[in-house]
């Protein structure tokens, strides 16, 4: 049994390949270099079998032999830019699946496994268990990025801004080129509060280049990020997750997001899961031990991350050829990788409306995660912690 493909980085490939082992050719007729990622899942399971991160030259064309694969599986490239052609052969042997270390034998990398749930794995340090105080006189800066939408932006001021108890605070709201009328004469009464910037920034939509330039014109000692579609819910929230944020070896602090159905949006982020990255106990009941107290996670999401000025700065912001997605996890793993810890706090509890005010992903998405893969393969590799 045999099959050749050719692809657009978007498509995702199946490959029925009951029991055996495959043979995946991969050529670059892009005239520039091409950072590809397979994610090769279980079709079956649904479960990731191996992720490979590779860099192909212009012209350049790689055949992997002898690849192990579990019953049927199908293979998502992950390519930049997108000229780039991907051939795929696939043949059956009578060879059964080997396990997953053949696959890094082959290319010489690790193949990532399902991340075990050992004590290692989800270890948290005790002092962790308790909650920190803010203490009195910081001050918090809440940066929203925002792009009309004036009833998602009135909701989210009004529930999670105005309504927060801790009073030192001040709002930062980037405009990302808003032309609606009803939204402009509102940014122009903000931009008059006493407690309220506007920033104007009508580039192409780039998420770190708006929170950094939201913190450039912050004057606060913990920055608070905040999607413009999310709704505040317990006043106590913002002081919560700023407390952590300022807590010494603290990298970012994420809150407990959920759907408007109370399932879980978001309880932290892990690395390696599903090839990139997964939020954990999405779409489950907030319920059990879980989210009972805080937690040490890889990665917090940036619609709703806080994290100290001191760190903020020291780490260079956010990095802006992450444009799209996959920026909030790059620099919680640069705050990891600087000895930092990242924290999930249930406590600090509010409700996201997911991609309200952005729609649906855009083609830079695919960028964005095939320069993750470059830039943290190897970590990648070495899943949760």
């Amino acid at each position: 049994m045999a099959a050749s493909i050719a692809t657009s980085p978007d498509t995702e490939i199946p490959l029925d390949v009951p029991s055996g082992r495959v043979r995946m050719q991969v050529s670059n007729r892009h005239g520039g270099p091409v950072h590809l990622g397979l994610q090769v899942f279980d079709s079956e399971s649904g479960e990731l079998a191996a992720l490979i991160p590779m860099r192909l030259d212009a012209g350049e064309v790689r055949t992997i032999n002898g690849l192990p694969c579990p019953r049927n599986i199908r293979i998502v490239p992950l390519v930049t830019p997108a000229g780039a052609k991907l051939k795929y052969k696939a043949e059956a042997c009578a060879a059964m699946y080997a396990g997953l270390r053949d696959l890094a034998r082959s290319i010489g990398l690790e193949a990532i496994p399902r991340p075990a749930r050992s004590k290692a794995t989800l270890a948290t340090p005790r002092w962790l268990d308790r909650a920190p105080n803010l203490k009195a006189g910081t001050k918090i800066s809440v940066i929203i990025p925002t792009r009309d939408r004036l009833d998602l932006l009135k909701q989210a001021i009004a529930t999670a801004f105005d309504a927060a108890q801790w009073s030192n605070r001040e709002l930062i709201v980037v405009d990302n080129g808003s032309v609606e009328a009803d939204a402009l004469a509102y940014l122009k009464g903000l931009d008059a509060r006493d407690d309220a910037v506007v920033v104007r920034d009508g580039g192409d939509f780039n998420f770190s280049r708006l929170i950094n330039s939201g913190t450039s014109a912050a004057t606060g000692d913990v920055f608070v990020l905040l999607n413009n579609d999310v709704i505040g819910g317990d006043p106590r929230w913002l002081e919560r997750l700023a407390a952590w944020a300022m807590k010494r070896g603290i990298g970012a602090a994420g809150a407990l997001l959920t759907y408007p159905d109370g399932t879980i949006q978001h309880a932290g982020i892990k690395v390696g899961v599903h090839g990139l990255t997964d939020h954990v106990m999405t779409r489950h009941r907030v319920k059990g031990p879980y989210t009972e107290r805080p937690r040490r996670i890889d990665a917090v999401t940036g619609a709703c991350l806080a994290t100290s000025r001191k760190v903020f700065e020291a780490l260079g912001g956010f990095e802006e050829d992450f444009a799209v997605e996959m920026n909030d996890v790059d620099y919680c793993l640069r705050a990891e990788r600087a000895g930092l810890i990242n924290v999930f706090e249930p406590a600090a509890r509010l409700v996201h409306l997911e991609r309200q005010s952005r729609g649906a992903p855009s083609a830079r998405v695919l960028e964005d995660r095939a320069e993750f893969i470059r830039v943290w393969g190897e970590r990648l590799l070495k899943g949760a912690r």
